[in-house]
């Protein structure tokens, strides 16, 4: 769980793939290189804010992390700029939490101000991952389209845009917005997502941490078997006499092979994150 201030609380929960952008702007820049890049903002973007002065109240969620990025949220000793210490952080109404809950609070709001306020340019496909079906698109604009209508009604099954459908549109459209823009609107669109849902007055069992070394040997060694057995099917294929079975080598088949592979032993290091709400 994390004390946030309610606007960084919802668009964190609308959008969970933001903690990753948190996560990779800690440790924040200098204070004064920060107050730089402020004075450039104009406008509305000038007076967003991440922390948690002003009239607002701050709230108390579960946030979800993979087990690498709470331990390096958990072993920053960086030290914040002033608003975004703990003396200045507010608790919420009528709760006194832990230490931990606010600082992580205070470490992700901190990470998310130096995000938007350096622009990072790749930081906006994750605003395409929003977690409420109410953020979805309404449609896709091929269904507007007269050759895919045609082809649309020549379906034995109806074709919808799905949620799924709309969702797989969504993720790969405008990844090249500018960040700071877009995490504007996502702020505002935080709104359809009540905190009050993702209330959290404990700390969860910190046991999804634990990985033993017998853990990680059998974890590895299941890779190593798949890396071995795409090795002997590789030399298989280069060992075959021209126009054999197995000569052709198709470059699209070994690159989902190393695609899949590649997923798997990085899923390794993010598998076990534990159900919503770790932190």
């Amino acid at each position: 769980r994390a004390v946030l201030p309610a606007r960084v609380a919802r668009v964190l929960l609308a959008y969970p793939q933001l903690v990753s952008v948190a996560v990779d702007h800690l440790p924040p820049p200098p204070a004064a290189e920060l107050q730089r890049l402020r004075r450039k903002l104009s406008g509305e973007e000038a007076e967003v804010s991440f922390d948690s002065g002003g009239d607002g109240d701050t709230t108390c969620v579960g946030v979800r992390l993979t087990r690498c990025q709470y331990a390096r949220v958990l072993s920053l000793r960086c030290q914040l700029p002033q608003r975004f210490g703990l003396k200045h952080w507010k608790c919420p109404p009528g709760m006194e939490p832990d230490e931990k809950a606010m600082r992580l609070g205070a470490l992700l709001s901190a990470g998310l101000d130096a995000a938007f306020l350096q622009g990072t340019p790749s930081a906006t496909a994750v605003l395409r991952w929003p977690a409420p079906e109410a953020l979805l698109p309404k449609e896709v604009p091929w269904f507007t389209d007269a050759a895919f209508s045609r082809y649309a009604s020549s379906c034995s099954t109806p074709v919808r845009a799905t949620p799924a459908v709309r969702r797989a549109f969504l993720q790969q459209a405008f990844l090249d917005e500018p960040f700071r823009p877009e995490l504007l609107r996502a702020l505002g669109e935080g709104a359809v997502v009540d905190v009050a849902e993702h209330w959290r007055d404990g700390n969860d069992a910190e046991d999804w941490l634990e990985v033993s070394a017998e853990d990680l040997d059998r974890e590895m060694l299941a890779r190593q078997a798949e890396f071995d057995a795409f090795d002997k099917r590789r030399a298989a294929r280069a060992e075959a006499p021209a126009g054999g079975p197995g000569a052709a080598e198709d470059p699209d088949d070994i690159q989902r092979e190393v695609s899949r592979l590649g997923s798997e032993l990085s899923g390794l290091l993010g598998r076990g994150a534990g159900p919503p709400g770790r932190g």
